[in-house]
């Protein structure tokens, strides 16, 4: 007898965290649709309940395919929106938010690399600088799309002997700036198609030439119908929104 009600309360402890959980999914996806318009997907990704502020849970939510982490009421109804300046004191719900946050943004940078090599796929090899790696049996390509003109891509180029030391390199030229950017583009792809991809030294002194901050070039550099084609380029990387700026990197493995 004591076994059956031991068995009976523990399916009503679950019938009842259930019914809970489906109050709370119904009351949440409600209050989602007040707040965010012209909803067509609401999919809860996880629930976390936190242990220093009562009644409250840590959520992610794909909401029109963009995961979105909020602090949500137990009941469903209150939303809280997550942003870095909170502050958590307990150890417990800090790490169960930064292991949550952790996943949330490899997953967010898988998704955007695998649409990224989608679209650089669609580009001839001959827009890109090609570099052989220094290991010649390297099975691994990273693609790196740049601007010359960029502060942040200048910083990024020093990083190129790491990056030869772990995989082949291709760089795609994505100028944000004006048209000395595009120029410069240009002129490195005209000057990189005459050297041998495994002379690493040199196509790393070509960039860095054209990187420099003091490097200056004319117009008459380059045709506009080579300044057009990074135009182009630009065009098409940024056209589905998973590349919004520059430098932007990944690795594939070879195919």
């Amino acid at each position: 007898m004591k076994k059956f009600a031991f068995y009976l309360g523990l399916s009503a402890l679950v019938f009842t965290q259930g019914f809970a959980e489906e109050i709370f999914s119904k009351n949440y996806e409600s209050t989602l649709k007040n707040i965010v318009k012209n909803v067509e997907k609401i999919e809860i990704m996880s629930v976390d309940r936190l242990e220093s502020i009562d009644g409250l849970n840590f959520v992610i939510t794909d909401i029109n395919g963009e995961m979105v982490p909020m602090f949500v009421s137990k009941d469903g109804k209150s939303i809280i929106g997550f942003s870095n300046l909170v502050f958590i004191g307990n150890d417990k719900d800090k790490t169960l938010i930064e292991g949550r946050m952790n996943k949330l943004h490899a997953d967010i940078k898988a998704n955007q690399d695998k649409i990224a090599y989608e679209i650089i796929k669609e580009i001839p090899k001959d827009r890109f600088i090609n570099i052989e790696s220094f290991d010649k049996n390297n099975k691994f390509m990273t693609y790196i799309v740049s601007d010359p003109e960029c502060p942040d891509c200048r910083e990024h180029l020093t990083k190129m002997v790491k990056y030869l030391r772990n995989a082949n390199v291709r760089i795609i030229f994505a100028p944000v700036h004006g048209k000395s950017a595009y120029t410069k583009s240009a002129i490195m792809l005209k000057e990189a198609s005459k050297i041998n991809p495994d002379n690493q030294e040199a196509l790393i002194k070509l960039l860095n030439k054209y990187y420099d901050v003091n490097a200056t070039v004319s117009d008459d550099q380059a045709s506009d119908e080579e300044r057009d084609k990074v135009l182009q380029d630009a065009k098409k990387l940024f056209s589905k929104g998973v590349i919004k700026g520059v430098p932007f990197s990944f690795t594939v493995e070879k195919e």
